[in-house]
Parts: structure tokens; sequence; C-alpha cells
């Protein structure tokens, strides 16, 4: 499976607000993640990926940031919740708002390493 429909897959027990790989076509939610890997490096069969994850709302400034700041709390708890990945850091978060689509968005980014069948 890849990494980021295992981490869709965890969010979406572990988080209030849905996650997804794509925004939903029809009847997108007001709060939402969404999830993207925007790179990998493999050595060794040890996987860690760049994973970029959008705490989005239609609300606030201040929901999106309250929804980062719960989603950093979450993937820290991914190693644990998740037999193949053994590590999840935080390498940045920051505000990146869409203001034409009113939509309040932080980004968070997260080194993940793990393992996979091959």
């Amino acid at each position: 499976m890849p990494i980021e429909a295992t981490i869709i897959a965890y969010l979406n027990t572990a988080m209030e607000y849905p996650a997804y790989g794509d925004t939903p076509a029809k009847n997108v939610p007001p709060h939402r993640y969404l999830v993207r890997k925007t790179g990998s490096i493999c050595r060794d069969h040890i996987h860690t990926a760049l994973v970029a994850i959008q705490s989005i709302t239609v609300q606030s400034m201040e929901m999106a940031s309250g929804m980062n700041e719960a989603l950093i709390e979450a993937m820290r708890n991914l190693p644990a919740a998740e037999v193949s990945v053994s590590a999840c850091r935080l390498n940045s978060d920051y505000e990146s708002s869409a203001i034409n689509k009113k939509e309040y968005r932080y980004t968070a980014v997260f080194d993940v390493t793990y393992t996979r069948e091959a």
C-alpha cells in the first residue's frame, strides 16, 4: 500500500475531520485534510517519504491552526499505530491559505520512514 494511503487510513480513524488524497469532486467537507507525498528516497529497503498534509477549513485561520496542531500530534503517534512506519518527524509547518478560494490552510510537512512489501 502506498504511504499516502496508509496515512489517509490512519488519519480517518484518528482525526475528527476526514482526510483525502484529492479534493472530492462533490460534497466537499468544510473541514478536511489533504495528504500528498512530495518526494521520497529508498536505501537498503528502508523508505523515507516527504509528506505534506494540508489542514483546510472555510471557517477561520484560528480553526486551520488548531486543525494543524491536532494533526501534528496525531502524526507523532503514527509509528505506534502503523507497523510499517518506524518514524514520523515534523519537518516544518506553515500557513498556506488560499484566500481566493475562501479557504484557510496550514501545511505540515513530515519525514516518514517506513518499510513496504516487495
